[in-house]
């Protein structure tokens, strides 16, 4: 996966690869992103509104609407839905995905990693893994970083406090079957990642970075570890 050519090469040449922090809002993952962030020329972004959903909705309808029609009335000019034998749903994609890159994400050309952490992952329901796929297909050697927190300590943190604690922790345990499902199915290119663990020993982390090919700097990561977050 690594060594395949990829569209970004001609502008990222020094570009290793994606990294996606999967999550759900108050489970640390801003921690886990300045971590990353700690990588030599890593540009991982914050949380961008779950604009990557749109961007997915829109390749699905183009597919949908080729397989539907295409074949069957797609080149008869008379037709409502005439056109649709011509779609190009992959490119259509691919150019939507350059543009979040361009526009959203704006890595500098000396990039080695590229990517961003979201915590509204359960808006997509038990579709994920259809997403998280088509994010794998899109962007250059992708790694998912599914970060995780107990249920309880997720539902007294934060705006979640201000909602049915029992709605939250179900909405927290349902999303981490998920995450563990797509992981045990991709082996290769994900990692669970736990706040407790995290925050009791960083040093949990150093079989994430080893998956990553990167160096795991101890004293760097401690240093990043020990500035307070404000939020």
């Amino acid at each position: 996966m690594a060594n395949q050519p990829h569209r970004f090469d001609a502008r990222f040449p020094n570009l290793k690869g994606s990294i996606f922090i999967v999550t759900y809002g108050r489970s640390g993952s801003t921690l886990l992103q300045t971590v990353l962030q700690s990588i030599p020329d890593a540009h991982i972004c914050g949380e961008n509104d779950n604009l990557i959903m749109p961007i997915w909705q829109a390749n699905r309808k183009a597919h949908g609407a080729k397989r539907a029609w295409g074949k069957k009335s797609g080149d008869k000019k008379e037709r409502p839905w005439y056109g649709t034998n011509n779609f190009r749903p992959r490119r259509f994609a691919n150019r939507m995905i350059d543009t979040f890159v361009d526009d959203i994400l704006r890595p500098p050309s000396t990039a080695s990693w590229i990517g961003f952490k979201e915590i509204r992952y359960s808006q997509y329901g038990d579709d994920l893994p259809l997403v998280l796929d088509f994010m794998a297909q899109s962007f250059k050697n992708p790694y998912f970083i599914f970060n995780t927190r107990k249920p309880e300590s997720v539902a007294q943190s934060g705006w979640w406090r201000n909602h049915d604690p029992e709605k939250v922790m179900q909405m927290v345990r349902r999303q981490d079957e998920r995450f563990a499902q797509y992981s045990k199915a991709r082996p290769d290119n994900t990692f669970i990642a736990s706040y407790e663990e995290l925050t009791a020993d960083f040093k949990c982390l150093e079989p994430m970075f080893e998956m990553l090919g990167e160096e795991f700097d101890a004293s760097k990561i401690k240093g990043v570890l020990n500035v307070r977050l404000k939020h």
